[in-house]
């Protein structure tokens, strides 16, 4: 310890010699600081003051403080996950549309035997027409009507006959496994028999009903689709006297006189694929549409469950 008091008189000795204006701060073993070589110690330079030495060590001026980490700011945490799912993002819509871009590519090169079948199959159908049109059907109806569910179960609109797509667009059944609701007379009979190889048919159940209306049901507001609810039933039928689900199941049971309002405010139901299943028990795999279609009763209700 005297040797720092002889060191620190002999350096302010010297400082009043030379008129210098620096003060001392700190004299520690191995280190003089001063403000003057506060710049030089930030530098980790070593300097010399008037025959003294002063280096600077950094282990000794900062012992007691703390270390400091090199941290990445939040902010540009933030912006670097942003930027990366801005680029997944990308990437997905990229992809998509190269898939576009293929199945657009594939369907304008098409082999000369595709038409050829496209040709003879819609010729078929309309043979098949004309058969229909000389045979009485097979199907009888009561004067009391009943209501019935039409599934469409094949989309190829090539090979339909223009009577076909007539009678799927006034029925509504744009795409397959698209479902509606029906009322069975004479009329709906023969319309049905015209499109039969492509649709099945039958009476539904009252739980069938309530399970299409509750799960599947929708309407549209506006250009979109929206789930069912009591609220818009009300704001849509309410000059009906129809004000919640249970009053459209049991308009559409009964077939009341609001039946063609119920059946315009339902959009069609999507369906779930069919399975054989339901038919023989046997097998549980995607079945030929052929072995589905046409009228089917009350079997239908088992189907329809398994396609909710």
């Amino acid at each position: 310890k005297s040797s720092l008091d002889r060191l620190s008189q002999e350096m302010a000795r010297d400082l009043k010699e030379h008129n210098a204006n620096i003060s001392i701060v700190s004299i520690i073993p191995g280190l003089i600081q001063t403000e003057s070589v506060v710049s030089a110690y930030e530098s980790g330079n070593s300097v010399k003051l008037f025959g003294y030495d002063a280096s600077l060590r950094m282990d000794l001026r900062d012992e007691d403080k703390p270390v400091k980490l090199n941290t990445i700011p939040v902010t540009l945490l933030k912006r670097r996950k942003r930027v990366s799912r801005d680029i997944i993002k990308q990437q997905r819509l990229r992809s998509e549309e190269l898939r576009k871009r293929a199945r657009k590519r594939r369907s304008l090169i098409q082999p000369p035997i595709r038409f050829i079948k496209t040709g003879l199959r819609r010729s078929y159908d309309e043979l098949r027409l004309q058969r229909i049109a000389k045979r009485k059907s097979p199907l009888s109806t009561s004067d009391q009507p009943r209501l019935g569910v039409v599934i469409r179960l094949k989309d190829d609109e090539e090979q339909l006959a223009d009577v076909c797509k007539d009678v799927f667009r006034l029925l509504r059944l744009d795409t397959r496994n698209q479902a509606v609701f029906i009322k069975i007379t004479k009329a709906t009979l023969s319309l049905l028999n015209i499109v039969s190889p492509y649709v099945v048919w039958g009476y539904p159940s009252l739980q069938v009903v309530r399970d299409m209306v509750m799960k599947r049901g929708r309407t549209m507001l506006g250009r979109h689709k929206h789930s069912i609810d009591n609220k818009i039933i009300e704001e849509k039928l309410g000059h009906c006297g129809i004000l919640c689900i249970e009053d459209i199941i049991h308009e559409l049971v009964t077939i009341g006189s609001n039946f063609m309002a119920v059946q315009r405010f339902l959009c069609p139901f999507k369906l779930m694929s069919s399975s054989r299943d339901w038919m023989s028990g046997s097998r549980r795999c995607h079945a030929r549409v052929d072995s589905l279609t046409g009228f089917r009763e009350e079997q239908l209700n088992e189907m329809i469950r398994r396609m909710i």
